[in-house]
């Protein structure tokens, strides 16, 4: 490998770490607005919608950010742990459906993760409707008597 190449790779490398860390950030934004929102529901409803959404946006986002031992597992750590308090509060809250774990709703996001192989078009579309599949699925009677 060259001189030139070695600093292009490097160069390379900084960009994606740059936008990775921006995307990263954008979790966050998202997740913390979910926790503030004084909605349970509409607050982990929302983080479902977040996810599905840069499952179509970023296709490749978490074959970078999901491996063991990357830059980011202290993000991912905080990340589901904002995912169970936001679990925590609609099942406390009565709109989340009775025995609702966060482990469900992590089995629902692994499924709309899955999906993102697919070709764009069809991806999206089977992503949107899953997404509203899931959400149904998870929506206590409170929830869906609010719609």
């Amino acid at each position: 490998m060259t001189r030139k190449s070695r600093t292009d790779a490097r160069h390379n490398r900084e960009l994606l770490d740059a936008v990775l860390a921006e995307r990263v950030a954008a979790c966050e934004a998202d997740l913390r607005a979910a926790l503030t929102d004084p909605d349970p529901w509409r607050g982990l409803s929302a983080t479902v919608r977040h996810f599905a959404a840069r499952q179509v946006d970023d296709r490749g986002l978490n074959e970078v950010l999901l491996p063991p031992g990357t830059a980011f597992a202290e993000q991912r750590r905080a990340h589901a742990g904002a995912l169970e308090r936001l679990v925590d509060r609609a099942s406390h809250a009565g709109v989340a459906r009775p025995g609702l774990s966060v482990q469900d709703v992590r089995a629902g996001l692994t499924a709309l993760a899955s999906l993102r192989a697919l070709p764009p078009a069809r991806a999206a579309a089977t992503i949107g409707r899953l997404t509203e599949l899931l959400l149904a699925g998870m929506a206590g009677r409170a929830a869906v008597e609010a719609r």
